[in-house]
């Protein structure tokens, strides 16, 4: 069921822009665009999983913190 959303005339603009062809729906673009959001977001958590922890107390004597 389709429905109305509102967007300023600048973010229309960037939609139409980033349409690959004029017979392309703004739906289409908006749900590839999250679709690439989605991925980027995926591709951070699993880099951060594989990332070691440091213990806190290490950092502290790293920085010289007590």
């Amino acid at each position: 069921m389709p429905t109305t959303v509102q967007v300023s005339e600048k973010t229309k603009k960037r939609l139409e822009e980033e349409k690959d062809h004029p017979r392309e729906s703004y739906d289409e673009v908006i749900r590839e665009l999250m679709d690439e959001r989605e991925l980027r977001l995926k591709k951070k958590i699993d880099k951060a999983k594989k990332q070691e922890s440091v213990p806190h107390e290490e950092v502290k004597e790293v920085l010289g913190i007590e």
